[in-house]
């Protein structure tokens, strides 16, 4: 059995956002247990929240309950902030379809721009 805290960072932004969100502790809670069962490591998982939970707390709201518009919205600003079109960072993001939610499964790839 590992046990490996999650790091500061994301513990904190969990925390936040189980305490601001509604509805995220019951998601997360999910999560974690789909990502064990699913034979992720804990600091996958633990980067994978706190992306979860930073998404979470932008809104207000749990990242299954936004718009298809939301989400694209989102994913441009991180690249805009970033200033980089790579998939790298958007890994995470894209991989919320382990939240059992459809519409992450195809969320877009960032293409690089031609130099």
């Amino acid at each position: 059995m590992n046990t490996t805290k999650p790091s500061p960072k994301s513990a904190t932004l969990l925390a936040q956002a189980c305490t601001k969100v509604q509805g995220f502790s019951d998601m997360y809670r999910h999560f974690k247990r789909r990502m064990s069962t699913s034979g992720r490591s804990t600091s996958t998982l633990s980067n994978y929240a706190r992306h979860i939970a930073q998404m979470a707390l932008y809104f207000n709201c749990r990242p299954t309950d936004l718009e298809d518009d939301q989400i694209e919205d989102y994913l441009y600003v991180l690249q805009q902030q970033h200033n980089t079109p790579s998939e790298t960072y958007f890994k995470p993001i894209c991989n919320l379809a382990t939240l059992n939610d459809p519409r992450f499964n195809s969320i877009p790839i960032i293409i690089r721009p031609a130099t």
